[in-house]
């Protein structure tokens, strides 16, 4: 008796693996399967890589599950026999139960943590992990973002996948923007008529940290093209306020924001709001002009050029104009940098991709428009992580790019001519058909949020894009 007794524990051991990898199987693979089903019919596109490194090894782990439970089943079954002494018993079963009765209850455990922490799925995500972002694209991409929301163990995930048809909505939309009679980019900050790119330069920094601060301190939204205008018309005594001589000898003694608020105000059209006094910008400012005197010789041409560096280079720019506050590099470093390319700020500058300003309204309009879709339990976004600004840029660049080939491919003549109108701007047309792209996509945006025609999502103060209940 104590010989039968003393076995079962250790079929008990093959029940409980059994019991752990079919729980494992139906608690937490299944879920991760709906959550698949779900974005696939909501048209989102997972792609390669996010399909074989994640959809593809939820499939690895079910089959391994399936098996360990049948496994566990037939040394259940041959314990069982063994324990009732059943003389007709098969001796394969309980040679599997004698030999992998335990084995199996410490694999199914170990399934249990490598399904848990997504183990598999963390391999690309380690070995790719230490290469640079500029050295390898996909880790700006919405794949990589993806996998590494469903990749986390605690938390839950909140995907941004690209879809297609919602992509090719918004170029179609896109294009009946460019195309509009007239002029249809009103607020599109032109090329300002100043002597010599010094002052471009300046022009561009200033009106950018001051188009910052206009969301920072919360001041009445305004018109672009106007105020940036006004910008590069500031003068005192018939000469720029924003040349480098200016900048390095007179403005670090005096309150250059209060001149510039002065001079941008007189330039204002009558129908657009002044700027405030402020004593936190007038800080701002003053901080802007001293960085400028003291590093850069009073011009912001300077952010892209170095000893080393003989032709202007964008990603020094880029890193170097983070130390202006209160630049970030979700929207305004990007913007500073579009405008003072578009500007010819730096002639020759090797141009490379277009970096995407971020605006929120945007975002917004890519999740109301299923440009961008996600699942149901991910209710707001912030789009202040690296991987979520990576898929509203592959948004973009997608869009564009469909706006392209239905442009290219067209036999209408406006479509042609609007083609080689891109290329009088001195710059590669891919480049120029994403800035106005860009431009015109926030149009929309800006008049879908001022006409409160959000219907699924809304944006919640200014922070967040948050799911309507």
């Amino acid at each position: 008796m104590s010989e039968v007794m003393s076995e079962v524990p250790k079929a008990l051991s093959s029940l409980g693996s059994g019991v752990v990898s079919g729980w494992k199987l139906a608690a937490h693979i299944q879920k991760r399967f709906t959550r698949l089903r779900e974005v696939r019919e909501r048209g989102g596109e997972m792609g390669i890589f996010f399909g074989l490194f994640y959809a593809g090894c939820q499939y690895f782990y079910a089959i391994l599950l399936v098996l360990c439970a049948l496994a566990s089943l037939l040394t259940f079954v041959g314990g069982t026999l063994k324990i009732l002494n059943i003389s007709s018993e098969p001796q394969f079963l309980i040679a599997a139960y004698e030999d992998f009765s335990v084995p199996l209850l410490i694999l199914a455990l170990f399934l249990v943590i490598i399904t848990s922490l997504n183990a598999l799925s963390w391999i690309p995500i380690i070995l790719l992990g230490w290469i640079p972002t500029r050295w390898l694209p996909l880790k700006q991409s919405a794949g990589w973002h993806n996998l590494h929301e469903f990749a986390k163990p605690l938390e839950e995930p909140r995907p941004l996948f690209l879809n297609k048809e919602g992509i090719t909505r918004l170029a179609d939309k896109a294009i009946a923007q460019l195309l509009q009679p007239g002029n249809p980019n009103a607020d599109f900050a032109e090329k300002p008529n100043l002597p010599n790119t010094d002052e471009r330069a300046n022009a561009a920094l200033f009106g950018c940290i001051l188009e910052r601060e206009h969301r920072v301190q919360k001041w009445p939204s305004r018109k672009w093209k106007p105020f940036y205008a006004a910008v590069a018309a500031a003068q005192q005594a018939g000469h720029s306020i924003l040349s480098p001589d200016f900048i390095n000898a007179t403005a670090p003694n005096i309150d250059f924001y209060g001149l510039l608020r002065q001079e941008i105000n007189i330039h204002l059209p009558k129908d657009e709001p002044e700027l405030p006094d402020s004593p936190a910008v007038m800080d701002d400012i003053s901080k802007a002009v001293h960085l400028l005197a003291t590093k850069y010789q009073g011009s912001a041409r300077f952010l892209a050029l170095n000893w080393w560096h003989k032709m202007p280079h964008l990603r020094l720019a880029f890193n170097r104009a983070l130390d202006f506050y209160p630049f970030e590099e979700q929207s305004m470093v990007p913007q500073f940098l579009k405008l003072a390319v578009r500007w010819d700020v730096w002639p020759g500058v090797r141009i490379g991709n277009f970096i995407y300003p971020f605006a929120l309204t945007v975002g917004a309009m890519m999740l109301e428009e299923n440009v961008l879709v996600t699942i149901a339990d991910a209710k707001s976004f912030a789009f202040k992580s690296s991987g979520e600004l990576a898929s509203y840029r592959e948004a973009m660049r997608r869009t564009v790019q469909k706006v392209e080939q239905i442009l290219s491919d067209s036999k209408q003549e406006q479509h042609q001519n609007y083609l080689k109108g891109l290329q009088a701007a001195g710059h590669p047309r891919q480049w120029e058909l994403a800035a106005g792209v860009d431009f015109s996509v926030w149009s929309m945006s800006r008049a879908m949020s001022q006409a409160n025609s959000f219907k699924v999502w809304k944006l919640d103060g200014t922070d967040f894009v948050t799911l309507k209940k």
